[in-house]
C-alpha cells in the first residue's frame, strides 16, 4: 500500500498495546462491562466495539481523563501500561486488565522521491538500519511493558488476564460492520489475524 502513497516502507517497530483499567468496578466476566462509563476516544470503531460489549462508551479528550475518573464522572479507561505509569493513572486506578484492546503498530518509513535518490548500496544501508533499530526497539519495548506491569503491583494496582474470548464474539457484528466500510477491509483483516497467529507462534 505504501508506495502508492509514495513512502517505502523499511520496517515495523514496536506495538502498543491498549488495554482496559478503572477506578473501582471490576471486571471479573463480560457481563460485569454493562452500563460502565469508559473513557474512548472520538473513533467509530472504539465506540461500536464498547457498546457491543455493553459498556457506555464515553469520548473524552486523554488529557480529562485523570480528572474525570478521580471524580467518578468515568469508571475507566485504556492505555498502555508505561503509557498508565506516566500519567501516574495508579493514583486513582484500581484494577488493570490485560485485555488487548487495541494494538497501535509503527512503521519506519521514507518517501519514495529520497529512496529513488540513494544507490542500491545506500538502499541496502537504510534498509540494514532499520532492521537493526527494530530488533532495539521491540526489545526495549518489551523491558517498558513488563516494567511497568512490575510498577503497577508495587503500587498497589491489580493487575489481571482476560480471557477475552467472550469479548471477541459479543464484537463480532460490529466488526463486520466496520469491516465492510472499509475497502478490501476483509481481506486486510485476515492478513492481520495471519500476521498475529505467526507472531505468537514465533515467541
Amino acid at each position: 500500500m505504501m508506495p502508492a502513497a509514495n513512502m517505502i516502507g523499511l520496517t515495523w517497530l514496536s506495538v502498543g498495546e491498549r488495554n482496559l483499567f478503572t477506578a473501582k468496578k471490576s471486571v471479573g466476566s463480560l457481563g460485569d462491562m454493562k452500563d460502565m462509563k469508559v473513557r474512548v476516544m472520538q473513533s467509530p470503531g472504539y465506540i461500536a466495539g464498547y457498546k457491543a460489549l455493553g459498556a457506555n462508551p464515553t469520548p473524552l479528550p486523554y488529557n480529562q481523563l485523570f480528572l474525570a475518573l478521580s471524580q467518578g464522572l468515568v469508571d475507566g479507561g485504556d492505555t498502555s501500561p508505561e503509557q498508565f505509569i506516566q500519567d501516574k493513572f495508579s493514583d486513582v486506578a484500581r484494577h488493570y486488565y490485560l485485555s488487548h484492546v487495541n494494538y497501535l503498530p509503527v512503521v519506519l518509513a521514507m518517501s519514495k522521491s529520497a529512496w529513488t535518490r540513494l544507490s542500491p548500496d545506500e538502499q541496502k544501508a537504510f534498509q540494514a538500519a532499520a532492521a537493526v533499530a527494530a530488533d532495539y526497539d521491540m526489545k526495549e519495548y518489551k523491558h517498558e511493558y513488563d516494567d511497568a506491569l512490575a510498577t503497577m503491583k508495587k503500587n498497589g494496582t491489580q493487575v489481571s488476564e482476560v480471557n477475552t474470548s467472550p469479548w471477541e464474539a459479543a464484537t463480532e457484528r460490529a466488526r463486520q460492520s466496520l469491516l465492510s466500510n472499509i475497502p478490501d477491509g476483509q481481506a486486510l483483516y485476515q492478513e492481520i489475524k495471519a500476521a498475529d497467529k505467526s507472531a505468537v507462534a514465533s515467541k
